[in-house]
């Protein structure tokens, strides 16, 4: 094969990485970004720094390999929009700086867009610990992810930028980001539906990132509570609604259907998902209160 058509079979991508006040865990994201599997001339790194007051800047100035740019204007989905506008790659992938990706991230990503129909995909997420309690709980959020994604109903899909990745010619077309706080990431998914249809939206579980945000259960609680808030914001735009209860057991259901199922594993799915509905209901009603 000839320079030229090895040039023309390459896969270009783009890593797009907000941070704002990531001193502990930007070392760690941009570290394991640098190792991938993927040929390091065929992807790129810009970190959007979002205004730190930390040592994040100089930190990672250590690593000549990412492109380091910054947006003073608060907001990580402005962050994004931003580093986006800096980017050449044919695909778009995003992370967080408090996530780390698996070595095989990038390449994962290349080969679920080998599909023309795909235009975005969204990976599966670890969190800081692989305790008995996080780990069931991040399968199910998983699992949850697939279930969705195999539904064909616009209504229940959602994202998440700290592990997503769409074409270049998707963004064009459905983005930017909206330069809100929070559920930006909802609304983009909801525009690439409306434009390519469900199909074009697929969970690759080989594509990981590891959260270190969440370090407990009661940390993901926290968060269910905060992602309720913003709920109200983007709803009304999106269309996006949670899941019922019947379809949350039949999450339960596919989960305990696996090989590692066990009876304490069920006991823990059924009773952090009543947990996890509550601390969802009361960030609702908080914002609707105040």
């Amino acid at each position: 094969m000839t320079e030229s058509a090895i040039a023309a079979t390459r896969v270009t991508v783009s890593v797009v990485v907000p941070c704002y006040n990531q001193e502990d865990t930007i070392s760690r994201c941009l570290s394991s970004l640098i190792n991938q599997t993927y040929p390091a001339e065929d992807y790129e790194i810009v970190l959007a720094d979002n205004g730190s007051s930390d040592r994040s800047v100089e930190i990672a100035k250590q690593f000549d390999r990412v492109r380091l740019i910054q947006e003073f204007q608060r907001g990580g989905f402005t962050a994004r929009n931003t580093a986006v506008r800096t980017t050449s790659g044919s695909i778009l992938a995003f992370t967080d700086g408090d996530c780390e990706a698996d070595p095989n991230w990038v390449q994962s990503i290349v080969n679920a867009f080998s599909n023309p129909n795909v235009v975005m995909i969204l990976g599966a997420n670890r969190f800081a610990r692989d305790t008995f309690f996080l780990r069931t709980r991040a399968d199910y959020e998983n699992e949850k992810v697939r279930y969705f994604c195999n539904q064909n109903n616009p209504q229940y899909y959602y994202a998440y930028t700290n592990n997503l990745a769409v074409r270049r010619s998707g963004f064009d077309e459905c983005g930017p980001f909206e330069t809100i706080m929070r559920g930006a990431d909802v609304i983009f998914s909801s525009r690439i539906i409306a434009k390519y249809g469900c199909g074009a939206v697929q969970f690759v579980p080989e594509m990981q990132v590891r959260h270190w945000e969440i370090v407990s259960s009661f940390g993901w609680f926290s968060k269910l509570w905060i992602y309720a808030r913003s709920y109200s914001v983007y709803s009304p735009t999106s269309g996006t609604r949670p899941l019922t209860f019947r379809q949350r057991l039949s999450v339960q259901s596919a989960m305990m259907s696996q090989p590692d199922s066990t009876l304490a594993r069920v006991v823990w799915l059924f009773c952090s998902d009543l947990i996890g509905s509550g601390a969802y209901l009361l960030g609702r009603l908080s914002r609707k209160f105040n």
